[in-house]
């Protein structure tokens, strides 16, 4: 909030009426502690400045960021339209922030892994302090499966934020995802000493006890409001993974098939889940199908978690991933993912992959 009070009076910027510095303040006050499932709530307080006091390029940047964030994780977000139209108004207005680059990364098709990445790392050549877009690249990488630059891109973000527990809870999920549980949890702690209860950090204890703690502890944060994470599907996986018998393991993966029949594109919820349940052979059947390589960037973060160890060890994997067009990326970068630097591997994911690019 300081630094935004900063921003609202350094005098580049027009200043605002003080109902409106309220506004902005109360804003970036609790732009912060959120969740990614939390912060678009507060996309319409940015947007109501920007109506009111349309040359004020700080929020611009917040309004744009925002919407970003929405529009990368959801391939039917209803913040698409209006991210497309601000970016258009805010370059109209020569606004220079951090969100643009942000905005132009999350409009681009998704499975654009090259040119997000891209669009990213220009934001940082010319904003290297802002912790937004190391978050947002961090985000981009984990997605192509390079968790060791993913993990040091979120810890620049969280130590240029180091107040911010949203900033904090990217690096532990990071960790989390990439197999440093142990780490994980040491963050956490930390951060949980520092800012109890906030929603950020309480979204991510839920996510690390979802997948790989206690799933009694998830069960009880669904339920103390923790999360919006919640539905048959979510208790199911929970009650399966506390008493694992084979009717509580059929249920819950039947409600990933149902999810899956629903929302065809969406593979690696169904496959992650028959994975958790040691069930590879059938979690690489569901991959190889994917037919739809528009929505990969949507999705294929969770294809690197720990829970896939096996999966990827099939060399049928690098198949599945020329569906994804990770492959592809991956070629193309000469950036290859890190589980194809574990000595145990039982293939070389160059040669393998060979197979399938064209």
């Amino acid at each position: 909030m300081l630094s935004c009070a900063a921003d609202s009076l350094a005098g580049k910027f027009p200043r605002l009426a003080p109902a409106s510095t309220k506004l902005y303040l109360t804003g970036c006050a609790r732009l912060a502690e959120q969740s990614d499932e939390t912060l678009t709530d507060l996309a319409p307080m940015f947007q109501k400045i920007v109506v009111i006091q349309p040359r004020f390029a700080p929020a611009w940047d917040e309004l744009l960021q925002i919407e970003a964030a929405a529009v990368s994780n959801d391939p039917h977000s209803t913040f698409t339209a209006p991210l497309r139209e601000h970016l258009r108004e805010a370059r109209k207005r020569r606004v220079d922030a951090p969100g643009v680059y942000l905005a132009e990364a999350a409009l681009r098709a998704s499975n654009d892994f090259l040119g997000r990445i891209e669009d990213l790392q220009r934001g940082i050549d010319r904003f290297p302090e802002s912790s937004a877009l190391h978050s947002g690249l961090s985000a981009i990488l984990m997605l192509v499966g390079r968790q060791e630059d993913a993990a040091e891109q979120a810890r620049a973000a969280r130590d240029l934020d180091p107040l911010s527990p949203f900033a904090s809870g990217n690096f532990i999920f990071d960790l989390a995802h990439s197999g440093r549980l142990d780490r994980a949890r040491q963050e956490l702690a930390t951060a949980e000493q520092l800012w109890p209860n906030t929603t950020a950090l309480r979204w991510v204890r839920f996510s690390l006890e979802l997948r790989y703690g206690d799933p009694k502890v998830a069960l009880k944060l669904i339920h103390d409001g923790a999360t919006r994470e919640s539905g048959k599907g979510t208790e199911a996986f929970l009650a399966a993974r506390i008493e694992p018998t084979p009717a509580n393991v059929d249920l819950t993966i039947a409600n990933a098939r149902e999810l899956n029949r629903r929302v065809p594109f969406y593979v690696t919820g169904l496959a992650t889940t028959l994975a958790t349940f040691g069930k590879t052979d059938e979690a690489l059947a569901v991959l190889l199908k994917f037919d739809a390589p528009a929505y990969a960037g949507y999705q294929s973060e969770p294809l690197f978690r720990p829970t896939m160890r096996e999966v990827r060890r099939d060399p049928r994997f690098m198949q599945a991933m020329s569906k994804m067009t990770l492959l592809a990326y991956w070629k193309k970068s000469g950036k290859w993912p890190d589980f194809c630097s574990d000595p145990d591997l039982p293939y070389d994911c160059r040669k393998e992959g060979a197979k399938y690019l064209q």
